[in-house]
């Protein structure tokens, strides 16, 4: 499957799972996988996995790939927030995959407005909130699939989100 996908990580403190399970079956698959961040280099996951960044997010253009995916931890929110750069690489995407806190963030972008979306939330249900102020349904379910944006709700669903974007990918 000659697929091209874009993965976006932090610098420093991406979710090492929520990267690692997705790759792994993305690339089982056939797919080609470019890494970018916010700069070029060695990325640093939260739990110690090295990533290097080949594409600054500047630099890219969601539609010179299948698909983007956005990789949560707690990096993604220091560094990612209000993130033009970011948020403009989920309104180029054919097809986005997010999980974790990235959903959140890119509920930001407006182009998901009136989709289902699920991603992490804490017992005050910030995330939420503010995922739902962005016009955004938030679904409580391990991987939520709406039109082209997949999405997870963290480091447990990170096998089957994907799975779910290889088969995305595929259709």
């Amino acid at each position: 499957m000659d697929k091209k996908i874009l993965m976006v990580v932090a610098n420093n403190g991406f979710q090492d799972y929520e990267y690692e399970k997705p790759r792994m079956a993305l690339e089982k698959a056939g797919c080609v996988v470019d890494v970018a961040s916010s700069k070029v280099g060695e990325c640093v996951g939260k739990f110690g996995s090295l990533v290097v960044a080949d594409k600054n997010i500047a630099e890219v253009n969601g539609q010179d790939y299948d698909a983007v995916v956005f990789v949560g931890g707690p990096g993604a929110s220091n560094e990612f927030f209000e993130n033009e750069n970011y948020l403009r690489l989920a309104q180029e995407a054919r097809l986005v995959g997010a999980i974790c806190i990235a959903p959140m963030i890119i509920s930001a972008s407006g182009v998901f407005k009136g989709k289902r979306m699920t991603g992490w939330n804490n017992e005050q249900n910030e995330q939420r909130e503010y995922i739902e102020q962005n016009g955004v349904v938030f679904v409580d379910e391990p991987v939520v699939l709406d039109g082209n944006l997949i999405t997870a709700n963290g480091p447990d669903s990170a096998e089957e989100f994907g799975q779910t974007l290889v088969r995305e990918l595929m259709s």
